[in-house]
């Protein structure tokens, strides 16, 4: 697990991992969760962070990412 802390070794699956975030969080991948307030854009496939990292998005999850992602951005500005 990659936080803004450092990195952290977690045995459980995404699966309950993702149950226990909240609404701030999507599952993009199989094998990411992302946390929507430290995406900076988006790319063909990829997440880009705001610390410049790139997370891939799945192609069955791009558009539920594009709509979580401007929802976020709404929801920021107001």
């Amino acid at each position: 697990m990659h936080t803004v802390h450092g990195t952290y070794d977690y045995l459980g699956t995404l699966d309950t991992l993702e149950n226990m975030l909240d609404e701030r969080f999507f599952r993009c991948h199989r094998s990411y969760v992302v946390n929507m307030s430290l995406v900076a854009g988006q790319e063909k496939g990829v997440a880009i962070l705001t610390n410049g990292g790139r997370i891939f998005i799945s192609r069955r999850k791009q558009t539920e990412f594009m709509q979580r992602l401007l929802n976020f951005f709404k929801n920021e500005v107001i």
